[in-house]
């Protein structure tokens, strides 16, 4: 099996790159994942558990971005779909 760093290399090659500020938010996460994975794989944590946490920071952005809509209650229902 490939060493943890070799692991969190590849998975890190995975992620998508872009010059706005939501690519930039998304490496963020992707970085502090892949910090607490490497850890987790050389301990022999099972990868397929480590996708709970990509589904858990989703959910954490899907709660915020609700929300911010209930915040703007002017955003139409069109709006919100262009996401």
């Amino acid at each position: 099996m490939a060493s943890p760093n070799q692991i969190v290399d590849y998975v890190r090659r995975l992620a998508i790159t872009g010059q706005d500020l939501s690519s930039f938010a998304a490496e963020d996460a992707v970085e502090t994942l892949l910090e607490s994975w490497k850890a987790a794989i050389h301990d022999g944590l099972d990868l397929r558990v480590l996708l709970d946490d990509v589904n858990g920071v989703i959910e954490h952005l899907q709660v915020f971005r609700e929300r911010v809509l209930l915040l703007f209650p002017e955003l139409t229902l069109s709006e919100r779909d262009d996401e």
